[in-house]
């Protein structure tokens, strides 16, 4: 590991969807007095929970992960009064190039759970961290 890989995740997987964020309240596509509200959905992994780490290494993914998540738990606090909520998506392992197509589901089955966890089918959204499945 070099602080350029572990940077350049970080850049991807924790600085990208909070820029993404700031861009879309600076240029009124959400957050805009009167728009109604949005969700702004950050994906995720299981992989960035401390309690969860048995397996260790992945230090650069897991770290840009936990990162991802306080991001989305401050944001989520501070764009509530804006009618902005946000939520964490964990996709589940699933059959991708990432995987080696070696996941336990398909992209429509994660899809179509993270979507359901979006409408608020598994509980309230703001701020919390919901997989596939409906596990929090």
């Amino acid at each position: 590991m070099t602080s350029d890989e572990m940077t350049h995740v970080f850049r991807i997987n924790t600085v990208g969807p909070l820029l993404v964020t700031q861009q879309l309240l600076k240029h009124g596509i959400i957050g805009r007095p009167g728009g109604g509200g949005a969700l702004v959905g950050n994906v995720t992994s299981k992989v960035g929970s401390v309690s969860d780490n048995g397996s260790g290494a992945g230090y650069a993914y897991r770290a840009s992960k936990s990162a991802l998540n306080i991001v989305n738990k401050s944001l989520s606090v501070d764009l509530a009064p804006r009618g902005v909520l946000c939520a964490l998506l964990h996709p589940g392992w699933v059959r991708t190039r990432m995987t080696g197509g070696q996941g336990l589901i398909d992209a429509d089955e994660s899809a179509a759970g993270l979507i359901r966890a979006m409408q608020g089918e598994f509980g309230d959204v703001n701020g919390r961290w919901w997989d596939y499945k409906g596990d929090e």
